[in-house]
């Protein structure tokens, strides 16, 4: 009987995790337009690159959480880079994107007495609001895109938080 060890399992889900990035990705759509029916998603291929690029990063950035040793967190992080590259060409441009963005939004929503009071949200916010941004065009301004803010952002990071489980 074979042993299976932790690092041939992370191996496995780093294999996996584009498309389970892009399962969500497509599953989303629908039940956030049904939410929000006013939102005018004009091109649904960007929400499915946005929202499988901002599962990928909350699966990268989890991945640090883990403590790997580095020859396996960098064994892990290239089978994802060759991944995404397979996927799409501009995966990991964008990804840089998101990364930055995202950066971005979490350090300036964290100075707001809102997010130092409650920081539940101020992750699935920054993530959203790159999101928003990527799939819109433009910066949330209706009542519908400030609400798919939080709620796509808080679906990514539900449905991708634990992916490296075991």
């Amino acid at each position: 009987m074979k042993m299976v060890n932790k690092e041939n399992i992370l191996i496995e889900k780093a294999e996996s995790l584009i498309d389970y990035a892009k399962i969500n990705a497509v599953g989303t759509l629908v039940p956030i337009l049904d939410e929000l029916p006013n939102l005018n998603i004009k091109d649904p291929a960007k929400w499915d690159i946005a929202v499988t690029v901002a599962g990928i990063f909350i699966a990268l950035s989890r991945l640090n959480d883990l403590n790997l040793q580095k020859n396996i967190k960098g064994k892990i992080q290239d089978i994802i880079t060759k991944n995404a590259k397979n996927w799409n060409k501009i995966a990991i441009g964008v990804l840089d994107d998101c990364k930055n963005k995202f950066e971005k939004e979490y350090n300036q929503l964290s100075k707001l007495d809102s997010y130092k009071k409650e920081q539940k949200f101020l992750a699935s916010d920054s993530i959203g609001i790159w999101i928003a941004w990527n799939v819109l065009d433009h910066q949330p301004k209706t009542e519908d895109e400030i609400k798919l803010v939080r709620l796509i952002g808080s679906m990514v990071v539900h449905f991708m938080y634990n992916y490296w489980n075991i």
